[in-house]
């Protein structure tokens, strides 16, 4: 499950700030969620690396950008595994 944090108050420190991803800047009443990216330092990355939980830097993003995103991603993914299948080779019965 998602965590989400909203709505922005009006005194939100990242009110102008610009999504990572649409580019519009966040405003008043917006709901945002993180988009992890990388883990915050050598400590994190050896726990990630172990499949451990870790600590990572993150954006912020537009709930709804995210997820749209989410959305095309799985869109995506399900045509690269449908192009990825071996084809069935045919023959003719004649």
């Amino acid at each position: 499950m998602r965590k989400w944090f909203g709505p922005k108050t009006a005194g939100h420190p990242s009110i102008g700030e610009r999504c990572h991803l649409c580019g519009v800047p966040f405003a008043e009443g917006d709901y945002t969620g993180l988009i992890p990216t990388l883990p915050a330092d050598d400590e994190e990355q050896a726990k990630a690396d172990a499949g451990k939980p870790y600590t990572a830097e993150a954006v912020e993003v537009h709930k709804d950008c995210l997820r749209q995103a989410a959305e095309s991603y799985s869109e995506y993914d399900e045509t690269a595994e449908a192009d990825s299948e071996p084809e069935q080779e045919t023959t003719d019965a004649d």
